[in-house]
């Protein structure tokens, strides 16, 4: 029947009769259409199946068949949306082939959810053209429904993208939508936070990082207020960084604790010991060599326990050589980068090579160390580091020249580096 049909997809938009009639007809009328007592005009079931996200043929299909068959439907969808949020790709490959967007059953907000979840599994392959097509899809099924979250889980997305694309203003902008329509329409959810934790990253990208502080904390006490954890180690990451760069190393130092501590329990045991590893580096930025060598050395004997197989990898045990130079250790750090860097491209083992022969008094090869570093596929700022090391050397060596060149060459990566990042 008519009205059974009506109140059963009322009942799957989540709808009072108060919301659904709201501006369409009353609340009593619509109670009376649900009990088949009147028949509504074509012009109210159009206005009605508009407010439902559904067609007028909707209406007329017999509810006890279609009602299983839309339910699995319905399940599948919310599985799949369930997936995504928990970043459990893998698993969504038998969703996609099933091709549900096609199925006449469901209506166009879902077609929208399902788009999103295609979009979001094409952005895990790294496939950033069909993550756009279908972002565009699902924010034009779903931008006008009731429910935003959807359309707002789609502009995040599309921020992130078009920010990492280069287009970081324009990515901004499309997060800093999403977040005043969080404040128009009083959103106070884990979507919110998943919005704050992103535009915040941006902002640490580009070196705004009061601004990042500012969204991180406000995520942080939204969390609370929600009594989760969604984000909660990015959030502690992203903090640490962002108090890094302003030199604020006490607070940059309890978020990483924090981030350890996150890590230690919800997260594998290489990512505890990424983030070990992580507190180990602010250690040596601040010249607390001996505290960060003992936690690189955690960091080693924890791999040890295991054969770990991650690109990362690499980067601890240099860490660890790093710090054995620091220490005097130089022996030990000769050693460990003759066992882990043979296959090095990145020239960061190189520039570690230089530091120990420098701090051995062998300048001419720590200046080809140097060299060779700055031959690596690092970015911009890295080489920008490295060149005032080489300036240093010939400076010390005599070599005026050479040593204005290389401090002229650092200032041009500095620029270069800059220009990336605005």
């Amino acid at each position: 029947m008519l009205g059974e049909r009506i109140k059963e997809l009322r009942n799957q938009a989540n709808l009072t009769q108060h919301e659904l009639a709201e501006g369409i007809i009353s609340r009593t009328y619509l109670s009376l259409i649900e009990k088949n007592s009147v028949h509504p005009s074509t012009n109210v079931l159009k206005k009605l199946s508009e407010r439902l996200n559904c067609t007028l043929e909707d209406f007329t299909r017999e509810t006890k068949d279609n009602n299983v068959s839309l339910l699995e439907l319905k399940k599948e969808i919310k599985w799949a949306e369930g997936q995504v949020n928990l970043s459990n790709f893998d698993k969504l490959e038998d969703f996609i082939e099933k091709e549900y967007e096609l199925n006449e059953k469901i209506n166009e907000y879902e077609r929208g959810i399902i788009y999103w979840v295609y979009a979001s599994y094409a952005h895990f392959k790294n496939d950033d053209e069909k993550t756009c097509e279908y972002l565009h899809m699902a924010i034009e099924l779903v931008k006008n429904a009731r429910n935003v979250n959807v359309y707002l889980k789609c502009l995040t997305l599309l921020g992130q993208i078009t920010f990492d694309k280069g287009e970081k203003v324009e990515g901004i902008d499309i997060l800093s939508k999403a977040l005043h329509i969080t404040i128009y329409e009083n959103i106070v959810s884990l979507v919110k936070i998943n919005i704050l934790w992103t535009i915040a990253e941006m902002y640490r990208k580009i070196g705004e990082n009061h601004v990042t502080v500012h969204f991180c904390h406000e995520a942080l006490e939204l969390n609370k207020k929600l009594q989760s954890h969604h984000r909660a180690l990015e959030l502690e990451v992203t903090l640490s960084k962002a108090y890094l760069s302003l030199k604020m190393y006490e607070k940059a130092e309890n978020h990483y604790k924090n981030a350890i501590k996150i890590a230690s329990i919800y997260y594998t045991k290489f990512e505890h010991i990424a983030y070990i590893n992580n507190l180990g580096m602010l250690y040596s930025e601040q010249g607390k060599y001996k505290e960060a060598y003992q936690l690189y050395l955690k960091c080693i004997e924890m791999l040890a326990e295991d054969d770990y197989v991650h690109p990362y990898k690499f980067y601890i045990y240099m860490h660890y050589a790093k710090a054995c130079n620091d220490m005097g250790y130089y022996e030990e750090a000769l050693h460990v980068i003759d066992k882990y860097a043979k296959d090095d491209e990145t020239g960061y083992s190189n520039e570690i090579l230089g530091d120990i022969y420098y701090n051995k008094n062998e300048k001419e090869r720590a200046i080809e160390q140097f060299l060779i570093a700055v031959e690596g596929r690092e970015p911009n700022y890295y080489h920008a580091m490295i060149y005032p090391k080489i300036a240093k050397v010939y400076q010390e060596l005599g070599e005026y020249e050479k040593a204005f060149e290389f401090y002229e060459k650092s200032i041009v990566k500095i620029k270069a580096f800059t220009s990336e990042v605005i």
